[in-house]
């Protein structure tokens, strides 16, 4: 979940961007762990000449693997290594297309992924790996699904949107304004209605019992 008052969620307004290069301005922000399938995103990156793609996260030894599988001709790809989290939501902000391209396994089942929710508030129109998880925070319409563990098709998705500005643009506005729901605050006060039904709900039986 997500700070709503650290990063101005209280309304829907976007970040300036610069949607209409999109293409230049797509981000993975997390972990390099295998389940989440950054190298499936490096092999996307052969497919989509004249984007731009930065990769934030990941220690040393992985950024160093993930660089020797990067072919000639395709994205540039500028890896940033680990940052400090102010410094990730400063470029998530500018940033146009965010992609979460998750590996359908068992670590991507229970996932709760606090980027995701970090691309939805920053505004960025999302291309996301079709799984479950994922699909119980954003609708079909909030995000461009993709085939997990599929490089061709993640490709495909992320040049349907840096190919249409006004779009991209649109899932960014939904993502944003869906983003609300998930801040602490809005969290607290669910809890708090739930606390509040139950508390109900045995005073009544209790009641009952007299």
């Amino acid at each position: 979940y997500i700070h709503g008052e650290a990063i101005g969620t209280g309304g829907v307004s976007l970040p300036d961007k610069p949607w209409h290069e999109a293409a230049r301005h797509v981000v993975y922000a997390g972990s390099f762990f295998p389940w989440k399938g950054v190298s499936e995103l490096v092999a996307a990156a052969a497919r989509l000449p004249g984007c731009r793609i930065e990769l934030m996260g990941g220690d040393e030894q992985s950024v160093k693997e993930l660089k020797s599988q990067l072919e000639a001709g395709g994205a540039e790809v500028r890896f940033t290594g680990r940052l400090p989290h102010a410094q990730v939501m400063s470029r998530l902000a500018e940033a146009c297309i965010a992609v979460l391209p998750n590996r359908d396994d068992t670590d991507s089942a229970f996932t709760s992924p606090i980027k995701l929710f970090e691309y939805m508030a920053s505004g960025c129109a999302i291309v996301a790996s079709d799984l479950p998880a994922l699909r119980e925070v954003l609708a079909e319409n909030e995000a461009v699904w993709v085939k997990p563990g599929d490089a061709a098709s993640l490709a495909q998705g992320i040049l349907g949107l840096a190919g249409d500005p006004s779009r991209a643009r649109a899932l960014g506005e939904r993502a944003r304004a869906r983003s609300a729901a998930y801040t602490w605050s809005a969290r607290a006060q669910k809890l708090k209605a739930i606390l509040e039904r139950m508390n109900a709900a045995a005073m009544s039986g209790r009641d009952g019992t007299k």
